[in-house]
C-alpha cells in the first residue's frame, strides 16, 4: 500500500506544480540588442496571447550618460557583511555600456513591456583562467519615477560540470533571491530590499560625480559618493562632536548614525540633519 499511496502523493505534487505554473505570469520577449556582453530584452506579460496592459510609462526618452549616472550611484549592503560595508551595485566597467543599452531599449518600450537586462564582464585569474560574472536587473518607468529592481549581482557563471545554489533567471520582484540589501543614494527611495525608485529627471545625475576615467581608460568608481553635481572632490566627513553633550542629544545623534548604516536615508539628509540636531543642542 505504501507505494501506490507514495505514486500518488507524488502525482498530486506534480499536479500541484502545474497549477501553480499555470497561474503565473507567461510573457513574450523581444530582444532588443545582444552583444559585448551585454544582453536587452522587452519583456510583455501575456494572458489569454494578449498583452496585459501595465500603465508603464514609456517610451521614455532618458540619456545613456543619466542611465549610467543613476546606476553608478547605486549601492548594496552584501548579506552578513561586518562594518557596514558598502559596494557598489553595477561593476563600473558596465555602467555606460547598460546605460547606454537601457536608454536605447526605454525608448522603444510600449506602456505593456518592461527592460530585463543581463551584463557580463571577464575576469583573468592567475593569468591563465578566466572567470565570468553575470549581473541582471529589471527596470520600467512608473509615473514620474524609474524603478531599478536588482537580480544577479556580479555572481560568478559557474564553468561547465559546476553546480550553482541559485540557477540564473530573469529577475523578479515576486521571487527576490538576493543576498544583499539596496542602498540608495540622493534622489532615491528604497521600493524593496532589491529594488530602489529614482526621480530620474533629478539634476544630480547630470554629472557623473561617482565614475572617473582613469590614465588606461578604465572607467573607476570613487570609494566616497559625491552628493553635489560638479564636485570635485569627495565630500568631508562631519566633524568631531563637540564635548559635553546632553544624553538626549546624543541618543538622537546614535539613532540618525543607525538610519544612515541601514541606507534609510541618503548623505545629504545625514549631515542636514546631524547640523540641526547639533544646533538644538547649541543655538
Amino acid at each position: 500500500m505504501s507505494r501506490p499511496c507514495s505514486a500518488l502523493r507524488t502525482a498530486a505534487l506534480l499536479l500541484a506544480v502545474g497549477a501553480l505554473a499555470a497561474c503565473g505570469p507567461r510573457f513574450a520577449r523581444e530582444t532588443v540588442s545582444s552583444g559585448g556582453g551585454i544582453q536587452v530584452v522587452l519583456r510583455t506579460e501575456t494572458k489569454g496571447g494578449e498583452p496585459v496592459a501595465r500603465g508603464f510609462a514609456h517610451p521614455v526618452v532618458i540619456a545613456g550618460s543619466r542611465m549610467a549616472n543613476i546606476l553608478s550611484r547605486i549601492d548594496v549592503r552584501p548579506e552578513g557583511s561586518k562594518g557596514g560595508e558598502r559596494k557598489p551595485a553595477i561593476p563600473a566597467e558596465l555602467v555606460y555600456e547598460i546605460g547606454d543599452a537601457l536608454a536605447v531599449a526605454l525608448g522603444r518600450a510600449t506602456p505593456a513591456q518592461d527592460v530585463v537586462v543581463y551584463a557580463t564582464r571577464h575576469e583573468r585569474r592567475l593569468g591563465i583562467f578566466t572567470d565570468e560574472y553575470r549581473t541582471s536587473l529589471l527596470v520600467y518607468a512608473e509615473g514620474e519615477r524609474l524603478h531599478v529592481f536588482l537580480g544577479e549581482l556580479d555572481a560568478l557563471v559557474p564553468k561547465s560540470g559546476e553546480t550553482r545554489e541559485e540557477p540564473p533567471g530573469e529577475p523578479d520582484p515576486a521571487n527576490p533571491k538576493g543576498h544583499f540589501r539596496v542602498l540608495p543614494s540622493e534622489a532615491m527611495a528604497v521600493a524593496s530590499a532589491q529594488e530602489v525608485t529614482v526621480n530620474w529627471r533629478d539634476p544630480v545625475f547630470r554629472e557623473a560625480t561617482a565614475l572617473r576615467v582613469g590614465p588606461d581608460g578604465r572607467v573607476l568608481r570613487r570609494t566616497i559618493l559625491m552628493e553635489s553635481p560638479g564636485a570635485e572632490t569627495p565630500a568631508a566627513e562631519p566633524a568631531d562632536l563637540p564635548p559635553n553633550l546632553s544624553p538626549d542629544t546624543l541618543r538622537k545623534l546614535a539613532d540618525l548614525e543607525d538610519a544612515r548604516q541601514r541606507g534609510e536615508i541618503t548623505e545629504s539628509e545625514y549631515r542636514t540633519r546631524r547640523q540641526e540636531i547639533l544646533r538644538e543642542e547649541n543655538p
